[in-house]
């Protein structure tokens, strides 16, 4: 079904979202591989995250050491991420490459989630994707920071993107009462339904005010 049908105002979960921009009707989740093993790879339960990546963060924690450089790198890290979720929602997610076979990789790797944003097997990213990335990030801060030092940064950092994550399935399936999370979870919807150029601060909006990409009236 036309993604730009049914223009119309609409509620999801309490919250106004106003008009609809990249979204299916369909309740179908799309076949996205003919090969049924590539398709069930691009699906995840939310729980797989936690499930992959806290060893990984433990390990890290383990080759860093129990020190005072390994917590102030560690929290380091984790805030760094902040600024990691934001560059990739902004400049990797939400970047198209030219011609039909870059519309056809964008959607793969978040078109999909614009389309079909309450599918709840490709909210969160699945890790056929995800690690090749976390690998690529953790020979960047390699390169910067050395070892030991990476695997406590990394492990910050990686903490965050699990956060992200877990937050980011909650923003589309759980009902928040407390005001934080209403806030957070009315930026992303209207970042789904109302302006996609804006908002992509998740977790939180501190770079969408740095980068004036924050909504205005929240």
């Amino acid at each position: 079904m036309n993604s730009q049908e049914n223009a119309a105002n609409c509620d999801i979960q309490g919250i106004n979202i106003g008009r609809r921009l990249y979204i299916s009707t369909s309740p179908e989740p799309p076949q996205m591989f003919k090969s049924k093993f590539l398709d069930f790879l691009t699906h995840s339960h939310f729980l797989v995250i936690p499930f992959v990546y806290f060893p990984m963060i433990g390990f890290c924690l383990y080759k860093g050491g129990l020190s005072l450089l390994a917590l102030e790198l560690a929290i380091c890290g984790g805030c760094f991420w902040t600024l990691g979720e934001y560059i990739l929602h902004r400049f990797f997610f939400h970047w198209v490459p030219p011609g039909k076979y870059g519309e056809r990789l964008h959607f793969i790797y978040h078109g999909v989630h614009h389309d079909y944003p309450n599918d709840k097997g490709r909210i969160v990213f699945a890790p056929i994707l995800g690690l090749p990335l976390a690998y690529l990030h953790f020979l960047a801060f390699k390169y910067v920071l050395g070892l030991p030092n990476t695997y406590s940064f990394f492990a910050g950092f990686i903490t965050g993107y699990v956060i992200y994550d877990m937050v980011h399935y909650a923003l589309h399936h759980l009902n928040f009462k407390g005001n934080y999370f209403l806030k957070l979870k009315q930026s992303h919807m209207n970042h789904h339904f109302v302006d996609p150029d804006k908002g992509y601060g998740l977790t939180s909006p501190i770079w969408d005010y740095v980068f004036n990409t924050l909504f205005k009236k929240l």
